[in-house]
């Protein structure tokens, strides 16, 4: 982080895990057991994989994802954005930076890289390049 960004605090960090945990359950629920056992594959891939390849694991995620799923995995994504932007509005310094939860670029649109996110990475993290 930078020296004009906030640091969470330790109360903070378990609140923004909390959501998180809360997102990926939710998000997972709004798949079908096949999607959940792809992503499961795809997670697993991206992890043993010499070189991987984040964008083509996320459009292989959104390929086979119906537009009910991909609705109801963005959704979950937008009450993530909206729970984490309240809390770190209310935790950000004075003055300091807004800040973007979640803010990964137009990455973060797409279901499969969200789906991604939160199965891959603790926290919600980003993947390495997407």
């Amino acid at each position: 982080m930078g020296s004009g960004m906030h640091r969470p605090s330790a109360q903070e960090r378990q609140k923004f895990e909390a959501l998180h945990a809360q997102a990926r359950s939710k998000a997972l629920a709004a798949l079908t057991p096949a999607h959940r056992a792809l992503l499961s594959q795809v997670v697993g891939g991206l992890a043993v994989a010499s070189d991987p390849d984040y964008r083509a694991a996320a459009r292989r995620i959104d390929d086979a994802l119906s537009a009910s799923e991909k609705t109801q995995v963005l959704g979950v994504r937008d009450e993530l954005r909206k729970e984490m932007t309240a809390m770190m509005g209310s935790n950000r310094p004075q003055g300091g930076p807004p800040g973007h939860p979640m803010g990964h670029g137009s990455r973060m649109n797409d279901p499969g890289a969200f789906l991604l996110m939160l199965s891959s990475h603790p926290m919600g993290g980003p993947p390495p390049h997407p």
